[in-house]
């Protein structure tokens, strides 16, 4: 971080010098359209990374091509009498091309390491649903052949509680932080809380929980405990859900829908959980 705020020092100072210097050396007169092309170039390196990923070599090459097209056009000189201006233009071109990729990139790389710390923290991690989704589906065909209880449980963190007050400066970095933190805090706290048969992923939004072998009022008392272990270790409120198997919903699609459609910051009570009815021979697929 100190290298990022010596490289903003230096591109401050390099455009104070620069958008000052015909007024430091009056026999300067850089062309007006050479403050156009480096404001626009440098916003445009700060904004896109893509453009940062670029080999600095050929983004100041593709710039100067850029330069000297736009002064031909434009009507200015560019004859052997011309070159010693053009000289400086274009030093002044690469010397602010340079200070915005050097910013860019160090921002990127403190990104990067903080979310690379924060994993090697944390440890483990949650898979995407996408990977496990087959698992899942197996464990309801299965629940499903044999006539055996089964539960899905969501949990999502609640916005409120997942940030507190930021400063404006770095404020999406911060914030993006502390959020992979949480999330992260989170899914080892669940990997500990449930049973090696249960399948734990993550769909974007929430975490989901599969609990083979587990009826809905077992599912309500451990979900009752998830939340006050989370509320306890983590200061984290979450929002939950819960749909059982066979009582609610016999498909996987259904009881992600009905678990996440009964989503609640309220604590599932016994009384509230859904039935679990046998599965009859007619039941639809």
């Amino acid at each position: 971080m100190q290298h990022y705020r010596l490289w903003v020092a230096g591109m401050v100072n390099w455009l104070f010098l620069l958008f000052n210097i015909e007024r430091i050396h009056e026999p300067l007169d850089l062309a007006s359209f050479v403050y156009v092309l480096v404001t626009i170039g440098s916003v445009c390196l700060l904004v896109f990374r893509r453009l940062r990923d670029i080999p600095l070599a050929w983004t100041l090459l593709g710039t100067l091509l850029v330069y000297v097209l736009f002064k031909a056009a434009l009507g200015y000189h560019v004859s052997p009498q011309a070159w010693p201006i053009m000289t400086v233009e274009a030093i002044a071109i690469c010397i602010t091309l340079f200070l915005a990729t050097m910013i860019g990139r160090t921002a990127d790389a403190f990104t990067e390491s903080a979310a690379e710390l924060v994993q090697i923290i944390r440890g483990r991690e949650v898979p995407q649903l996408s990977d496990v989704e087959a698992e899942m589906q197996r464990e309801i065909r299965r629940a499903r052949r044999h006539e055996r209880p089964l539960a899905m449980v969501t949990i999502q963190p609640q916005d409120a509680s997942m940030t507190e007050s930021l400063g404006r400066f770095v404020r999406e970095l911060e914030d993006e932080l502390a959020r992979r933190y949480a999330m992260s805090g989170l899914a080892e706290l669940l990997l500990n809380e449930t049973k090696s048969n249960d399948i734990v992923a993550w769909d974007g939004k929430q975490f989901l929980l599969l609990l083979p072998e587990t009826q809905s009022d077992q599912a309500a008392q451990m979900l009752e405990r998830i939340r006050q272990r989370i509320a306890t270790s983590l200061g984290l409120q979450v929002d939950t859900g819960l749909s059982a198997f066979p009582g609610e919903e016999i498909t996987f699609n259904g009881l992600l829908e009905r678990a996440s459609d009964s989503t609640s910051s309220e604590p599932v009570r016994d009384s509230d959980a859904p039935s679990d009815l046998p599965l009859t021979a007619g039941a639809r697929t």
